[in-house]
């Protein structure tokens, strides 16, 4: 009886590989669907991503599905399977974020062509969006004259440069003397710990970024998880050379009120976040180790 039990179970174990088979087989040809539509649309210059076609996919899913299979267990799977199939087509961030924005921002960032200098503009304003479209520059230390009554002979001011992927300190060194156009200023590189060109943009398609994802959703139930860009210097610029991929993320909640606070007064961790990392990096431990 046990025998004719385990047999079963192989049995329709075997049913199961054939159809994990199958459904992969479909998935690599729903990619090839998407690469070509993506083309198609290049040619005729229209928007990759199309927000009414997309509701209509899950509209259609969920009427199918009678309820057979969890909704939101179905939406969570086309989701993944929806938004691989974009990044074939589009930048990653348009691709993971686009689809969770109100209606109006959709069909901003489904029109890039058309919309991306307003959405620039508006990005612009704010001095935390505005640091993530363009190479910043503030002068950190100045120094020149000792007294009062006396000219200085010799002056100069150090400029902390954070730059955009794309850009590189040559090219930022050669807009400086550009933009001054004084040949009396000598414009030099500051020979500190920091004179590095911008860190290698990692894969979202990586083991690393997946595992980070998933175990965020787990610990943070109801976050958006888009890759982005930290505009600030890490120590994990000095692993490039022996990992292809780095990504940099701290598990805490980052209001506006907590950006002045950055290396300056009152500068702290919430003790609920303190916990949350703690939570959250016991089970990206774990997920990592399962996951191999």
């Amino acid at each position: 009886m046990e025998t004719e039990r385990k047999n079963e179970i192989v049995s329709v174990r075997d049913q199961i590989d054939t159809i994990d088979d199958e459904i992969l087989s479909l998935l690599k040809e729903r990619l090839n669907c998407a690469k070509e539509i993506g083309k198609l649309k290049d040619e005729g210059k229209r928007a990759k991503w199309d927000p009414l076609r997309e509701r209509q996919i899950y509209d259609r899913l969920f009427r199918d599905n009678n309820d057979n299979f969890p909704k939101t267990a179905l939406k969570s799977i086309f989701h993944e399977i929806i938004t691989t199939c974009r990044l074939s087509q589009k930048k990653a961030v348009v691709a993971f974020l686009g689809p969770e924005m109100p209606f109006v921002q959709k069909i901003l960032f489904a029109n890039l062509w058309l919309f991306k200098s307003l959405i620039k503009l508006n990005m612009e304003k704010a001095n935390t969006s505005n640091a993530l479209i363009r190479t910043t520059c503030v002068p950190t230390i100045i120094s020149g004259g000792e007294k009062e009554n006396v000219v200085p002979s010799l002056a100069y001011v150090l400029i902390n440069f954070r730059i955009l992927p794309g850009d590189t300190i040559s090219t930022v060194v050669e807009h400086t003397k550009k933009v001054i156009d004084d040949p009396a200023i000598t414009v030099s590189i500051y020979k500190g710990s920091f004179d590095t060109n911008p860190s290698p943009i990692s894969s979202i398609n990586s083991f690393g970024f997946n595992i980070i994802r998933n175990t965020i959703r787990e610990i943070f139930k109801g976050t958006i998880v888009t890759p982005g860009l930290v505009v600030g210097a890490t120590d994990s610029r000095h692993f490039a050379g022996i990992c292809e991929n780095i990504y940099r993320f701290v598990p805490y909640s980052f209001g506006k009120n907590d950006t002045d606070r950055i290396h300056g007064i009152d500068e702290r961790i919430a003790t609920e976040d303190y916990l949350n990392m703690i939570q959250f990096y016991a089970k990206l431990i774990q997920n990592s180790n399962a996951e191999k």
